[in-house]
Order: C-alpha cells, then sequence, then structure tokens
C-alpha cells in the first residue's frame, strides 16, 4: 500500500508502507531529484550533439522525467528520447494528488498532473519523446545505447538484487562512451562494481539530508 508522505521541502513523496521506504528523500523530494539528477546528471552532459537518449531505471511518480521535460522546454533545439522501466506502475489516482510545486522554473504552465496527462495523451511536443516499459530490469533490452542513465531504484537494503554485479555491469554495458550513470546511492561496493565495469566513479556531495551521492563517466 501506498501513502502520501510531505517532504521538508514542500514537496510530496511516497511511502511504501510494505517496505517501509519513501520514494525520495523526506529531506525534500524535488531538492533531491534536481540535484542528483538534474544538477549532477543532465547537466553534466556535454551537449555536443542535438539528441540524448536517456535511461531511467525506476520512474516512480515520474519526478525526475518531469523535471528533465522541464529542462528541454527551455532548450528548443535540444532533443530527448526518454525510456522510462516501472515493473509497478502508480495508479492515476495516487499521482493527481501529489503535491509538486513548480520551484524556479519559467515553465509554470506545466505542472505535474498536466505532464502526466501528456504522458496519458502521448501529446509531448518533439523534442521530448518518453516511453514507459513496464518490465524489470533484468527484462529490459533495447539495441541502442544510452548516455545518461538515472539508476534510481529502491536502495540495496530493500531492493537487493537491483544493485548485484550483475545488475550493474548491465547498467555499464548500456552506456555510450563519455555517457553519464548517476544515483543518490554511496555504497562503497556500489562503487567499486562500476569502477570494475569500466567506469570513472565520482563519489559526490549529495542533496540535503544525504552526504554523498555517486556519478560514474564511462570513458571506453
Amino acid at each position: 500500500m501506498l501513502s502520501i508522505f510531505p517532504t521538508k521541502d514542500g514537496s510530496d513523496t511516497l511511502l511504501d508502507d510494505s517496505l517501509n521506504v519513501t520514494y525520495h528523500s523526506i529531506n525534500g523530494a524535488i531538492q533531491e531529484s534536481l540535484h542528483v539528477f538534474i544538477e549532477e546528471g543532465l547537466k553534466k552532459l556535454e551537449f555536443s550533439k542535438d539528441k540524448i537518449r536517456i535511461l531511467e531505471i525506476g520512474f516512480g511518480t515520474g519526478l525526475n522525467a518531469w523535471l528533465t521535460f522541464l529542462e528541454t522546454k527551455n532548450k528548443p533545439l535540444f532533443s530527448v528520447e526518454y525510456i522510462a522501466i516501472e515493473p509497478f506502475p502508480i495508479e492515476k489516482e495516487i499521482l493527481e494528488k501529489l503535491n509538486f510545486p513548480q520551484i524556479n522554473f519559467e515553465n509554470k504552465e506545466i505542472s505535474f498532473q498536466l505532464f502526466h496527462q501528456k504522458i496519458e495523451d502521448d501529446s509531448f511536443e518533439n523534442n521530448f519523446q518518453l516511453k514507459i516499459l513496464k518490465v524489470k530490469w533484468d527484462e529490459f533490452n533495447d539495441f541502442q545505447k544510452f548516455d545518461l542513465i538515472f539508476y534510481d531504484a529502491f536502495g540495496p537494503e530493500n531492493q537487493p538484487e537491483m544493485w548485484s554485479k550483475e545488475a550493474l555491469k548491465k547498467a555499464a554495458e548500456y552506456l555510450n562512451k563519455n555517457g553519464i550513470w548517476v544515483t543518490y546511492c554511496a555504497k562503497g561496493e556500489v562503487r567499486r562494481n562500476m569502477i570494475e565495469n569500466g567506469l570513472r566513479l565520482e563519489r559526490i556531495p549529495g542533496p540535503p539530508g544525504k552526504r554523498h551521492m555517486l556519478r560514474g563517466l564511462k570513458y571506453s
């Protein structure tokens, strides 16, 4: 069962009662997503090409996708193909009740709820394509690689299979050269596994309430 849980920055997250884990940081859902996935992920890419492919592992509420979409609204000549994996989609009735106020964005007309309506209607602009796949990570298959991977599964203590050597190796293999892999998790074992898989790993400052996070660059 899922219940709505307010966080310290004024935005909501969801609490999975069966696992006793929240979908985002209780110190701020929007703050966390902006810091980890937008500032330290999307904005760190060198935009040497006019289109990038993003893979999100753990779509959840769609917060990361919404924030990415808002970034593309400010860059009309830049396009994104966004593939998200979510084996357990959240019901529309729950998503409609979430409070995600828009903070420091020019495009205030694109609310979180309107974004989800665009998903339902498949009415995105030409420079943003979104596909949500109802599959587990070990079932996922794509013939192309990605420039950016948002690794946003539940933590190792709640979803250990997502942080196994096999799961992390698969993520590394799906990265293009100079691609970025980013996650809120900062565990040493995760860092070592990704280094073994050919990524240059950085442990960098995390969002409010979290000391560190990980960002990896695939250099070969």
